[in-house]
Protein backbone atom coordinates (compact mmCIF):
# COMPACT_ATOMS: atom_id res chain seq x y z
CA UNK A 1 0.00 0.00 0.00
CA UNK A 2 3.08 2.63 1.08
CA UNK A 3 4.11 2.38 -2.57
CA UNK A 4 1.15 3.03 -4.25
CA UNK A 5 0.75 6.54 -2.66
CA UNK A 6 2.01 9.46 -3.99
CA UNK A 7 5.27 10.86 -2.50
CA UNK A 8 2.78 13.86 -1.51
CA UNK A 9 0.58 11.30 -0.29
CA UNK A 10 3.60 9.20 1.81
CA UNK A 11 4.75 12.79 3.65
CA UNK A 12 1.48 13.29 4.66
CA UNK A 13 0.69 10.06 6.19
CA UNK A 14 3.80 10.32 7.76
CA UNK A 15 2.70 13.72 9.67
CA UNK A 16 -0.91 12.26 9.90
CA UNK A 17 0.99 9.61 12.20
CA UNK A 18 2.66 11.86 14.00
CA UNK A 19 -0.07 13.92 14.59
CA UNK A 20 -2.17 11.28 15.68
CA UNK A 21 0.43 9.78 18.13
CA UNK A 22 0.45 13.49 19.93
CA UNK A 23 -3.13 14.07 19.69
CA UNK A 24 -3.05 9.91 21.73
CA UNK A 25 -0.51 11.92 23.91
CA UNK A 26 -2.57 15.17 24.33
CA UNK A 27 -5.64 13.20 25.35
CA UNK A 28 -4.33 10.84 28.12
CA UNK A 29 -2.34 13.99 29.31
CA UNK A 30 -5.90 15.97 29.47
CA UNK A 31 -7.84 12.78 31.03
CA UNK A 32 -5.04 12.38 33.26
CA UNK A 33 -5.22 16.19 34.35
CA UNK A 34 -9.13 16.04 34.43
CA UNK A 35 -8.65 12.86 37.14
CA UNK A 36 -5.91 14.48 39.29
CA UNK A 37 -8.05 17.65 39.43
CA UNK A 38 -11.34 15.67 40.34
CA UNK A 39 -8.76 14.37 42.75
CA UNK A 40 -7.03 17.27 44.03
CA UNK A 41 -10.60 18.82 44.33
CA UNK A 42 -11.82 15.36 47.15
CA UNK A 43 -8.35 16.19 48.28
CA UNK A 44 -9.50 19.44 49.53
CA UNK A 45 -12.98 18.26 50.29
CA UNK A 46 -11.20 16.12 52.73
CA UNK A 47 -9.31 18.48 54.46
CA UNK A 48 -12.53 20.32 54.65
CA UNK A 49 -14.23 17.16 56.57
CA UNK A 50 -10.84 17.22 58.51
CA UNK A 51 -11.07 20.72 59.69
CA UNK A 52 -14.59 20.46 60.73
CA UNK A 53 -14.03 17.33 62.26
CA UNK A 54 -11.32 19.28 64.61
CA UNK A 55 -13.62 22.40 65.24
CA UNK A 56 -16.41 19.91 66.74
CA UNK A 57 -13.61 18.21 68.82
CA UNK A 58 -12.87 21.70 70.01
CA UNK A 59 -16.03 22.66 70.45
CA UNK A 60 -16.44 19.88 73.19
CA UNK A 61 -13.34 20.46 74.90
CA UNK A 62 -14.64 24.13 74.98
CA UNK A 63 -17.93 23.25 75.83
CA UNK A 64 -16.23 20.85 78.82
CA UNK A 65 -13.46 23.63 80.15
CA UNK A 66 -16.65 26.27 80.78
CA UNK A 67 -18.90 23.46 82.75
CA UNK A 68 -15.74 22.76 84.64
CA UNK A 69 -14.50 26.57 85.27
CA UNK A 70 -17.88 27.98 86.06
CA UNK A 71 -18.83 24.32 88.73
CA UNK A 72 -15.59 26.13 90.49
CA UNK A 73 -16.38 29.22 90.41
CA UNK A 74 -19.81 29.89 89.61
CA UNK A 75 -18.82 33.07 87.77
CA UNK A 76 -21.22 33.32 84.49
CA UNK A 77 -18.20 35.01 82.55
CA UNK A 78 -16.74 31.16 83.14
CA UNK A 79 -19.70 29.84 80.86
CA UNK A 80 -18.36 32.11 77.70
CA UNK A 81 -16.59 29.03 76.39
CA UNK A 82 -19.56 27.21 76.87
CA UNK A 83 -21.95 29.08 74.63
CA UNK A 84 -19.40 29.94 72.15
CA UNK A 85 -18.35 26.20 71.50
CA UNK A 86 -21.97 25.00 71.74
CA UNK A 87 -22.56 27.42 69.06
CA UNK A 88 -19.78 26.10 67.34
CA UNK A 89 -20.10 23.01 67.45
CA UNK A 90 -24.08 23.53 65.71
CA UNK A 91 -22.31 25.55 62.97
CA UNK A 92 -19.37 22.56 62.51
CA UNK A 93 -22.22 19.80 62.51
CA UNK A 94 -24.12 21.24 60.13
CA UNK A 95 -21.02 21.87 58.22
CA UNK A 96 -19.43 18.82 57.85
CA UNK A 97 -23.05 16.77 57.49
CA UNK A 98 -23.25 18.85 54.29
CA UNK A 99 -19.33 17.72 53.10
CA UNK A 100 -20.30 14.19 53.45
CA UNK A 101 -23.70 14.23 52.27
CA UNK A 102 -22.60 11.86 49.53
CA UNK A 103 -21.10 9.36 52.06
CA UNK A 104 -23.67 7.09 54.10
CA UNK A 105 -20.80 6.03 56.79
CA UNK A 106 -19.66 9.56 57.64
CA UNK A 107 -23.63 10.08 58.18
CA UNK A 108 -24.11 7.37 60.52
CA UNK A 109 -20.89 8.65 62.52
CA UNK A 110 -22.42 12.13 62.20
CA UNK A 111 -26.02 10.87 63.65
CA UNK A 112 -24.09 8.70 66.62
CA UNK A 113 -22.11 11.79 67.43
CA UNK A 114 -25.40 14.13 67.92
CA UNK A 115 -27.14 11.83 69.83
CA UNK A 116 -23.91 11.14 72.19
CA UNK A 117 -23.74 15.08 72.05
CA UNK A 118 -27.22 15.18 73.19
CA UNK A 119 -27.23 12.76 75.94
CA UNK A 120 -24.04 14.44 76.81
CA UNK A 121 -25.34 18.12 77.56
CA UNK A 122 -28.67 16.91 78.72
CA UNK A 123 -26.88 14.36 80.96
CA UNK A 124 -23.76 15.80 82.30
CA UNK A 125 -23.13 19.41 80.91
CA UNK A 126 -26.70 20.99 81.83
CA UNK A 127 -26.95 19.30 85.28
CA UNK A 128 -23.49 20.06 86.34
CA UNK A 129 -24.50 24.29 85.66
CA UNK A 130 -27.69 23.57 87.57
CA UNK A 131 -26.37 22.05 90.24
CA UNK A 132 -23.72 25.12 90.55
CA UNK A 133 -26.43 27.47 90.50
CA UNK A 134 -28.58 25.95 93.04
CA UNK A 135 -25.09 25.88 95.18
CA UNK A 136 -24.86 29.83 94.63
CA UNK A 137 -28.56 30.10 96.07
CA UNK A 138 -27.78 28.32 99.28
CA UNK A 139 -29.72 25.21 97.82
CA UNK A 140 -26.87 22.97 97.16
CA UNK A 141 -23.72 22.46 98.91
CA UNK A 142 -20.28 22.92 97.21
CA UNK A 143 -19.54 19.41 98.12
CA UNK A 144 -22.08 18.19 95.96
CA UNK A 145 -20.24 19.44 93.13
CA UNK A 146 -16.88 18.34 94.02
CA UNK A 147 -18.92 14.94 94.34
CA UNK A 148 -20.20 15.30 90.86
CA UNK A 149 -16.66 16.26 88.87
CA UNK A 150 -15.54 13.00 90.79
CA UNK A 151 -18.21 10.97 89.74
CA UNK A 152 -16.73 11.79 85.93
CA UNK A 153 -20.55 11.80 85.03
CA UNK A 154 -20.84 11.94 80.83
CA UNK A 155 -17.28 10.97 80.60
CA UNK A 156 -18.42 7.99 78.63
CA UNK A 157 -20.82 10.18 76.23
CA UNK A 158 -17.22 12.51 75.49
CA UNK A 159 -14.95 9.19 75.33
CA UNK A 160 -17.84 7.98 72.94
CA UNK A 161 -17.71 11.02 70.91
CA UNK A 162 -14.25 11.26 70.90
CA UNK A 163 -13.90 8.02 69.46
CA UNK A 164 -16.42 8.95 66.72
CA UNK A 165 -14.85 11.90 65.10
CA UNK A 166 -11.47 9.54 65.63
CA UNK A 167 -13.27 6.99 63.28
CA UNK A 168 -14.08 10.21 61.15
CA UNK A 169 -11.06 11.35 60.65
CA UNK A 170 -9.66 7.95 60.41
CA UNK A 171 -12.08 6.94 57.32
CA UNK A 172 -11.18 10.73 55.75
CA UNK A 173 -7.34 10.12 56.38
CA UNK A 174 -7.81 6.65 54.26
CA UNK A 175 -9.60 8.33 51.37
CA UNK A 176 -7.25 11.24 51.43
CA UNK A 177 -4.05 8.46 50.99
CA UNK A 178 -5.77 6.57 48.39
CA UNK A 179 -6.25 9.44 46.05
CA UNK A 180 -2.54 10.79 47.01
CA UNK A 181 -1.42 7.55 45.93
CA UNK A 182 -3.75 7.17 42.86
CA UNK A 183 -2.57 11.04 42.16
CA UNK A 184 0.73 10.13 42.42
CA UNK A 185 0.20 6.95 39.77
CA UNK A 186 -1.73 9.60 37.35
CA UNK A 187 1.35 11.64 37.29
CA UNK A 188 3.61 9.16 36.85
CA UNK A 189 1.72 7.66 34.21
CA UNK A 190 1.40 11.59 32.26
CA UNK A 191 5.10 12.02 32.64
CA UNK A 192 5.89 8.58 31.11
CA UNK A 193 3.27 8.97 28.46
CA UNK A 194 4.76 12.34 27.93
CA UNK A 195 8.19 10.57 27.38
CA UNK A 196 7.79 7.31 25.49
CA UNK A 197 5.13 9.20 23.34
CA UNK A 198 8.09 11.63 22.83
CA UNK A 199 10.24 9.31 22.05
CA UNK A 200 8.14 7.20 20.09
CA UNK A 201 6.70 10.04 17.74
CA UNK A 202 10.53 10.54 17.09
CA UNK A 203 11.28 6.83 16.74
CA UNK A 204 7.63 7.21 14.39
CA UNK A 205 8.98 10.22 12.45
CA UNK A 206 11.98 9.03 11.49
CA UNK A 207 10.85 5.29 10.74
CA UNK A 208 8.42 7.34 8.07
CA UNK A 209 11.42 9.87 6.81
CA UNK A 210 13.32 6.83 6.11
CA UNK A 211 10.78 5.09 4.06
CA UNK A 212 9.56 7.63 1.93
CA UNK A 213 13.54 8.34 1.26
CA UNK A 214 14.33 4.53 1.00
CA UNK A 215 10.86 4.73 -1.59
CA UNK A 216 12.79 7.56 -3.55
CA UNK A 217 16.27 6.99 -3.52
CA UNK A 218 16.26 3.69 -4.97
CA UNK A 219 14.15 3.81 -7.48
CA UNK A 220 15.75 7.18 -8.58
CA UNK A 221 18.89 5.29 -8.58
CA UNK A 222 17.46 2.72 -10.57
CA UNK A 223 16.68 5.52 -13.12
CA UNK A 224 19.95 6.80 -13.05
CA UNK A 225 21.59 3.60 -13.61
CA UNK A 226 19.19 2.88 -16.62
CA UNK A 227 19.63 6.42 -18.05
CA UNK A 228 23.39 6.16 -18.30
CA UNK A 229 22.97 2.81 -19.64
CA UNK A 230 20.86 4.35 -22.52
CA UNK A 231 23.51 7.27 -22.80
CA UNK A 232 26.10 4.55 -23.49
CA UNK A 233 23.80 2.62 -25.91
CA UNK A 234 23.42 -0.42 -23.92
CA UNK A 235 19.06 -1.18 -23.64
CA UNK A 236 19.66 -5.17 -22.97
CA UNK A 237 18.62 -4.57 -18.84
CA UNK A 238 15.76 -4.67 -16.99
CA UNK A 239 14.14 -1.86 -15.47
CA UNK A 240 11.46 -2.79 -13.00
CA UNK A 241 8.05 -0.48 -11.81
CA UNK A 242 7.40 -1.33 -8.11
CA UNK A 243 5.78 1.71 -7.40
CA UNK A 244 2.84 4.11 -8.48
CA UNK A 245 4.39 7.36 -7.52
CA UNK A 246 5.75 10.06 -9.66
CA UNK A 247 9.34 7.90 -9.67
CA UNK A 248 7.03 5.18 -10.76
CA UNK A 249 5.94 7.81 -13.70
CA UNK A 250 9.75 8.39 -14.11
CA UNK A 251 10.49 4.82 -14.16
CA UNK A 252 7.55 4.13 -16.94
CA UNK A 253 8.98 6.86 -18.87
CA UNK A 254 12.71 5.75 -19.20
CA UNK A 255 11.21 2.20 -19.54
CA UNK A 256 9.08 3.68 -23.07
CA UNK A 257 12.49 5.50 -23.81
CA UNK A 258 14.51 1.53 -23.78
CA UNK A 259 11.67 0.45 -25.43
CA UNK A 260 11.64 2.90 -28.46
CA UNK A 261 15.36 2.94 -29.16
CA UNK A 262 15.15 -1.05 -28.62
CA UNK A 263 13.12 -1.01 -31.61
CA UNK A 264 15.00 1.70 -33.40
CA UNK A 265 17.97 -0.42 -32.92
CA UNK A 266 16.43 -3.80 -34.05
CA UNK A 267 15.28 -2.08 -37.12
CA UNK A 268 18.30 -0.47 -37.88
CA UNK A 269 20.23 -3.67 -37.48
CA UNK A 270 17.32 -5.48 -39.74
CA UNK A 271 18.01 -2.79 -42.51
CA UNK A 272 21.78 -3.37 -42.34
CA UNK A 273 21.67 -7.44 -42.41
CA UNK A 274 19.02 -6.89 -45.51
CA UNK A 275 21.65 -4.47 -46.91
CA UNK A 276 24.36 -6.59 -46.75
CA UNK A 277 22.44 -9.96 -47.78
CA UNK A 278 21.44 -7.71 -50.93
CA UNK A 279 18.11 -7.51 -50.10
CA UNK A 280 17.90 -3.68 -50.98
CA UNK A 281 14.28 -3.59 -51.15
CA UNK A 282 14.17 -4.34 -47.43
CA UNK A 283 12.14 -1.26 -45.67
CA UNK A 284 11.72 -0.47 -41.89
CA UNK A 285 7.81 0.46 -40.69
CA UNK A 286 8.33 3.92 -39.44
CA UNK A 287 4.47 4.25 -38.44
CA UNK A 288 5.38 1.38 -35.16
CA UNK A 289 8.07 4.54 -34.25
CA UNK A 290 6.79 7.61 -32.36
CA UNK A 291 7.20 10.77 -33.07
CA UNK A 292 10.68 11.64 -34.11
CA UNK A 293 12.18 8.23 -33.67
CA UNK A 294 9.67 7.32 -36.87
CA UNK A 295 11.15 10.36 -38.71
CA UNK A 296 14.64 8.95 -38.02
CA UNK A 297 13.57 5.75 -39.47
CA UNK A 298 11.83 7.63 -42.35
CA UNK A 299 14.72 9.38 -43.28
CA UNK A 300 17.10 5.62 -43.28
CA UNK A 301 14.49 4.64 -46.00
CA UNK A 302 14.39 7.25 -47.96
CA UNK A 303 18.46 7.01 -47.66
CA UNK A 304 18.50 3.65 -49.03
CA UNK A 305 15.43 4.56 -51.80
CA UNK A 306 18.39 6.92 -53.12
CA UNK A 307 20.81 4.65 -52.45
CA UNK A 308 18.84 1.64 -54.02
CA UNK A 309 17.86 4.27 -57.16
CA UNK A 310 21.66 4.59 -57.37
CA UNK A 311 22.73 1.56 -57.34
CA UNK A 312 19.93 0.31 -60.12
CA UNK A 313 21.55 3.51 -62.19
CA UNK A 314 24.84 2.20 -62.00
CA UNK A 315 23.72 -1.26 -63.05
CA UNK A 316 21.77 -0.45 -65.72
CA UNK A 317 24.58 1.65 -67.33
CA UNK A 318 26.91 -1.73 -66.68
CA UNK A 319 23.94 -3.80 -68.06
CA UNK A 320 23.89 -0.93 -71.03
CA UNK A 321 27.48 -2.05 -72.26
CA UNK A 322 27.47 -5.16 -74.69
CA UNK A 323 30.56 -6.56 -73.45
CA UNK A 324 30.40 -9.67 -70.60
CA UNK A 325 31.61 -8.02 -67.39
CA UNK A 326 31.32 -10.19 -64.25
CA UNK A 327 32.81 -9.09 -60.45
CA UNK A 328 34.15 -11.90 -58.17
CA UNK A 329 35.10 -11.28 -54.48
CA UNK A 330 38.71 -11.64 -53.54
CA UNK A 331 37.70 -15.32 -53.03
CA UNK A 332 37.21 -15.68 -56.59
CA UNK A 333 33.33 -15.79 -55.69
CA UNK A 334 30.75 -13.94 -58.29
CA UNK A 335 29.10 -10.83 -56.63
CA UNK A 336 27.72 -9.15 -60.34
CA UNK A 337 27.73 -10.54 -63.27
CA UNK A 338 26.16 -7.80 -66.16
CA UNK A 339 23.06 -8.83 -68.58
CA UNK A 340 25.59 -9.60 -71.27
CA UNK A 341 27.88 -12.59 -69.55
CA UNK A 342 24.19 -13.95 -67.98
CA UNK A 343 23.20 -14.49 -70.87
CA UNK A 344 26.00 -16.70 -72.23
CA UNK A 345 25.89 -18.35 -68.65
CA UNK A 346 22.11 -19.24 -68.76
CA UNK A 347 22.77 -20.46 -72.44
CA UNK A 348 25.49 -22.55 -71.75
CA UNK A 349 23.02 -23.96 -68.88
CA UNK A 350 25.96 -23.02 -66.02
CA UNK A 351 23.66 -20.62 -63.67
CA UNK A 352 19.36 -20.33 -63.92
CA UNK A 353 20.22 -16.38 -63.56
CA UNK A 354 22.43 -13.80 -62.55
CA UNK A 355 20.66 -14.45 -59.13
CA UNK A 356 21.55 -17.62 -58.71
CA UNK A 357 25.16 -17.20 -59.69
CA UNK A 358 26.31 -14.61 -56.86
CA UNK A 359 28.56 -16.60 -54.27
CA UNK A 360 29.32 -19.26 -57.18
CA UNK A 361 33.36 -19.71 -57.94
CA UNK A 362 34.35 -17.76 -61.14
CA UNK A 363 35.44 -21.58 -62.40
CA UNK A 364 31.93 -22.01 -63.22
CA UNK A 365 32.21 -20.93 -65.76
CA UNK A 366 34.65 -23.21 -67.17
CA UNK A 367 37.19 -21.68 -68.90
CA UNK A 368 40.34 -23.64 -70.15
CA UNK A 369 42.40 -20.83 -67.75
CA UNK A 370 40.15 -21.28 -64.32
CA UNK A 371 41.63 -22.99 -61.81
CA UNK A 372 44.96 -22.40 -63.54
CA UNK A 373 47.75 -19.67 -63.40
CA UNK A 374 46.92 -18.36 -66.29
CA UNK A 375 43.99 -17.09 -64.56
CA UNK A 376 42.48 -13.56 -65.15
CA UNK A 377 42.76 -13.10 -61.77
CA UNK A 378 45.91 -14.45 -60.94
CA UNK A 379 47.71 -13.25 -63.36
CA UNK A 380 46.54 -9.94 -62.24
CA UNK A 381 47.87 -10.30 -59.24
CA UNK A 382 51.20 -10.49 -60.71
CA UNK A 383 50.16 -7.20 -62.93
CA UNK A 384 49.10 -8.89 -66.12
CA UNK A 385 45.60 -7.45 -66.99
CA UNK A 386 45.00 -9.19 -70.06
CA UNK A 387 44.26 -13.09 -70.40
CA UNK A 388 43.60 -15.27 -73.64
CA UNK A 389 41.79 -18.66 -73.21
CA UNK A 390 39.31 -20.79 -75.16
CA UNK A 391 35.63 -21.15 -74.44
CA UNK A 392 32.96 -22.40 -76.01
CA UNK A 393 34.87 -23.11 -79.68
CA UNK A 394 35.70 -19.27 -79.34
CA UNK A 395 39.37 -17.54 -78.75
CA UNK A 396 38.69 -15.08 -76.34
CA UNK A 397 40.51 -12.17 -74.64
CA UNK A 398 39.81 -10.77 -71.11
CA UNK A 399 40.76 -7.50 -69.60
CA UNK A 400 40.97 -7.70 -65.58
CA UNK A 401 40.96 -4.54 -63.00
CA UNK A 402 40.97 -4.16 -59.38
CA UNK A 403 37.55 -2.40 -58.28
CA UNK A 404 37.97 -0.64 -55.27
CA UNK A 405 36.37 1.24 -52.57
CA UNK A 406 36.19 4.83 -51.77
CA UNK A 407 38.93 4.26 -49.38
CA UNK A 408 41.06 2.88 -52.24
CA UNK A 409 40.97 -0.93 -51.15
Amino acid sequence: MFKKLKIGGRLRLGFVAVIALMLLMAGVTFVNLGRMEESNRWNTHSYQVLQESGGLLLALVNIETGQRGYSLTGAEASLEPLNAGKTAFEKHLEKIRSLTADNAKQQERLQKLAESYQRWMSGAVEPAIQLRRDIARGVQRMDAAVALEQSAKGKHDMDGMRSVLGELESAESELLTARQAEAMGMRTETRWMLVLGSLLAMLLGMAIAWLVARSITAPVGAVVDAAKKIAAGDCDFELKREVADEIGELVGAVQAVQSNVRALIDDATMLSDAAVAGRFETRADAARHPGEFGKIVSGVNATLDVVVDKLEWYRSIIDAVPFPIHVTDLDMKWTFLNKPFEKLMVEQGYVRDRQDAVGRPCSTANANICKTKNCGIAQLRVGVKESFFDWCGMNCKQDTAPVLNAKGE
